[in-house]
């Protein structure tokens, strides 16, 4: 089976040859104290979007190759100063709760239309309908964020807590939410009953032996990303990159055609996800998962981008940049908790003889495959001239 390397994110190409949303743990306030001391909550109600409409495009889109969408995007005006229900606790306390609602969505996401700052003292959480899925807490000593990870379920509730000497109010201007739909299946797996496997049976996970075996570091520098543009939330891959100095800088590579971004150009609503794979081998199975967890990060500025270069720029309509890259650098270091590798790179033009690929397909759990024949030098879809690999991959003990 011939493909171009070239797909719906970025793949990581192995050879032989070859501003942060970090959670810092804990739990709600609400959730210690008896319902019976807190007041009914706000419910922010936003209505479905036209799924049937959604999946008909979906489905075109999907066999011409286009980028995957995963989620709809609702347009909001909501912050603790117009939107919420504010309790005031016994020693003085504050707790602000909102609880977002769109039927029938498989999770909710939220974007900020600035940067959310939090009181010295105060504690900002998410979590959804059965408690199951916690983000937070986000402090002030929490990297400035604009975006929140997907929660699972229809029902999204957003809390803030301060002690009674706090008096200066949070930062939280949401103005956006996402309703996903779709491409989170293995996502919700760990917080719901639904679920329904999204990667082809032939991927192959990342935990499986033999194909996983010398990759070990490789498969943790691969990350998965949701990014929003034009009314929609797409994913796509990536993986984190180390550069000449050797020094770990938080660099990230991916596709020009995620996104289509520029250099400087800040991406603000970008989530990361790290580790975002199956701790077993399922052959022929990809049904159970774990989730992506709270290993995410968010935002970044794109330091390089093919869509600068003199070469194919701008391309035409459908048509991607040069060789289709660039490269973000996060707004900080990525935690040594999320155990991430910075893969290596060369510039010589070799063809590999055999390696690996490792991306998420569909938004799924991390997948590898193996190629052992010689890549072949190729183009791909208006870009530029010979910038690409073409890869035949390996039908290998797990899969093809």
């Amino acid at each position: 089976m011939k493909k171009l390397i070239q797909t719906l994110g970025l793949m990581l190409l192995l050879s032989g040859l070859s501003h942060a949303q970090i959670s810092e743990g804990g739990l709600p306030k609400s959730f210690e104290l008896n319902s019976k001391f807190l007041n009914a909550v706000e419910i922010a109600e936003f209505q479905k979007p036209n799924i049937q409409f959604l999946s008909n495009e979906d489905a075109i889109n999907d066999q011409m190759g286009m980028l995957y969408r995963v989620g709809q995007v609702i347009q909001t005006n909501l912050s603790p100063q117009n939107a919420g229900t504010w309790t005031t606790l016994s020693d003085g306390s504050k707790i602000w709760q909102l609880v977002i609602h769109s039927k029938d969505a498989m999770a909710l996401g939220a974007y900020f239309s600035e940067e959310v700052e939090l009181p010295v003292g105060s504690k900002f959480f998410a979590y959804n309908k059965n408690k199951k899925h916690v983000l937070g807490a986000y402090t002030s000593n929490t990297p400035r964020f604009q975006a929140l990870q997907m929660v699972e379920g229809d029902f999204l509730t957003l809390e803030y807590y301060a002690p009674a000497h706090v008096i200066i109010l949070p930062k939280i201007n949401i103005n956006e939410i996402t309703y996903f739909y779709r491409g989170v299946e293995e996502y919700i797996a760990d917080f719901s009953e639904k679920f329904t496997p999204k990667a082809q049976s032939c991927q192959i996970d990342v935990a499986c032996s033999p194909e996983n075996n010398g990759w070990a570091d490789q498969i943790r520098s691969v990350v998965h990303f949701t990014f929003n543009q034009g009314g929609g939330t797409f994913v796509c891959s990536a993986a984190t990159i180390n550069n000449t100095a050797n020094d770990c800088k938080p660099y990230i590579l991916t596709a020009w055609h995620c996104g289509e971004r520029s250099a400087n150009s800040n991406i603000n609503s970008w989530v990361w996800y790290w580790n975002y794979q199956k701790s077993s081998c399922q052959p022929n199975a990809n049904s159970v998962n774990p989730s992506k967890g709270t290993q995410t990060m968010t935002g970044g500025t794109v330091r390089a981008s093919s869509g600068n270069g003199t070469l194919n720029n701008p391309p035409p309509s459908n048509q991607v940049a040069g060789s289709d890259f660039y490269l973000v650098e996060l707004n900080s270091p990525i935690p040594t908790s999320y155990n991430p590798y910075f893969a290596g790179w060369d510039r010589n033009y070799t063809a590999a003889t055999s390696g690996v690929g490792i991306h998420h397909p569909n938004g799924s759990a991390k997948k590898i495959s193996t190629y052992t024949t010689t890549l072949t030098n190729s183009n791909f879809n208006g870009g530029g001239n010979g910038h690409y690999w073409r890869v035949t991959w390996a039908s290998t003990q797990n899969g093809h």
